[in-house]
């Protein structure tokens, strides 16, 4: 590449009013070319414009070299001055990346990696140790965030997984920038090494005598990542606005809480108790009827959804959510339960009377659809336990075979298997949704119950 003046002995620009030596001038223009050429490397210039770049900045800094020469500076001096005037290597590296890329990248990419290194040579020790660290966790915060998006919640699987991505991408840029001697880099791996330590102490408290292949390497870049010579190795590097710096602290903190937490994050798509209804009636013995002779107890609830939560589980749940639905009978002289109840070995039982079934059907339709996976867990004179409300007749409710809008009916019939009589008081329905809310209603023989909202635990009125 030409020199943009005249050149004087040697091939260097020189300078008509400058009689020094010319090694002084040749080594004042070889550090305007060096200034350049780096300047453009920090600013992340397309490889294919780059020459170009570079000629044009050292262009104008020989140009402002020359005029301070002409006013009686040395070379050196020139120099240093041509530089000042043209900002430094970090602020021309950031106004490039501004201009070929964005403001945001500047700000943030161009900063933590520069495309000029501020250390060169042999790694200080434990230094390939670290890099391994940092390497893994930033894998491992790559593979939470699938996990996070297959098994959370709208909401919370967006949050969680934006939060784990970023921390995976600031794990691996803080390995990148290690290894040039970026300053940033340093704390950022001691973040790194004592929450790798911590995670470490977690597994071997749980698992007795154990320890992941990520704390293993955490005790391993221990002493090097507080030691002097990574200190050292990144000490001529610019530091970070202090803006910047916080983020990188930050957002690793939040997505350790919110991986740790999930369900402490609110889910904007959730439904509310206002968005069931629910209604429950009874059909009850004018007179109890001897055994294995027809049905005594019809139980039947109406529930209807305004909406639903997408996802609720995730895109893949581990298994398929249910909500609950359940009939407590309260009697006498057994309370509590279709059958008697005992006291033996301190320890309730209930003595089994009736024999029970039911169905669940989408009335909705026309021609009716029964929810081909619900079941019923109160047959043959067993009783659910599946309910939080205790045992009675119970099914659990499928939810991806729910629509909104649509009025679903859960039916319950009960024949007695036993002389016994058993008077019934009311019958109290309750629908759990996902262990968060609820609605129950409250029916007797005379009238039927609208529900209301309840909080766990799903207890009797």
């Amino acid at each position: 590449m030409s020199e943009p003046a005249s050149t004087g002995e040697g091939g260097s620009p020189a300078s008509p009013s400058y009689a020094g030596d010319t090694a002084d001038v040749q080594a004042a223009v070889e550090k305007l070319r060096r200034h350049a050429a780096d300047a453009v490397a920090s600013g992340s210039v397309p490889g294919h414009e780059r020459d170009d770049i570079t000629e044009e900045l050292f262009s104008g800094l020989w140009e402002h070299w020359r005029a301070e020469m002409d006013a009686g500076a040395t070379p050196e001096a020139a120099a240093d001055r041509a530089v000042a005037a043209f900002g430094g290597q970090v602020q021309i590296g950031r106004d490039l990346a501004a201009v070929y890329h964005s403001r945001l990248y500047a700000a943030t990419v161009g900063t933590l990696l520069p495309g000029v290194a501020s250390a060169t040579g042999q790694w200080p020790r434990g230094m390939g140790r670290t890099i391994w660290l940092l390497l893994i966790s930033a894998a491992l915060w790559a593979l939470s965030a699938v996990v996070a998006f297959a098994s959370l919640s709208p909401t919370r699987a967006v949050l969680v997984c934006a939060l784990s991505v970023v921390t995976a991408l600031i794990w691996a840029a803080c390995a990148r920038a290690l290894v040039r001697g970026q300053r940033w880099a340093l704390p950022v791996a001691r973040l790194a090494v004592i929450v790798a330590l911590v995670a470490a102490v977690q597994s071997l408290l749980t698992h007795f005598l154990t320890i992941d292949l990520i704390g293993a390497f955490a005790l391993l870049a221990l002493w090097p990542v507080f030691g002097t010579e990574l200190s050292n190795w990144v000490r001529a590097s610019e530091a970070i606005s202090h803006r910047l710096g916080l983020a990188v602290a930050v957002i690793p903190m939040l997505a350790i809480a919110a991986g740790t937490f999930p369900a402490s994050i609110p889910e904007l798509t959730a439904t509310s108790p206002n968005d069931l209804h629910l209604e429950a009636s009874v059909t009850c013995p004018a007179t109890p009827t001897p055994p294995d002779q027809g049905t005594e107890l019809n139980v039947v609830a109406t529930f209807t959804w305004d909406r639903l939560d997408p996802w609720p589980r995730g895109i893949q749940p581990a298994s398929s959510p249910q909500d609950w639905i359940s009939a407590w009978i309260q009697g006498e002289p057994a309370v509590g339960a279709i059958g008697v109840e005992t006291l033996r070995d301190g320890v309730r039982s209930f003595q089994p009377m009736w024999s029970s079934g039911g169905s669940v059907e989408d009335i909705t339709e026309p021609d009716g659809n029964y929810l081909t996976q619900a079941g019923f867990d109160s047959v043959a004179g067993t009783f659910a336990a599946g309910s939080a409300a205790g045992p009675g007749l119970g099914t659990p409710i499928p939810l991806e075979e729910l629509k909104a809008g649509h009025r679903y009916r859960v039916e319950w019939w009960a024949t007695r298997q036993a002389p016994l009589v058993v008077s019934i008081d009311r019958i109290v329905v309750t629908y759990e949704h996902l262990g968060s809310f609820g609605s129950q209603a409250v029916a007797t023989c005379l009238a039927s119950g609208t529900g209301h909202p309840i909080d766990p635990p799903f207890g009797l009125p």
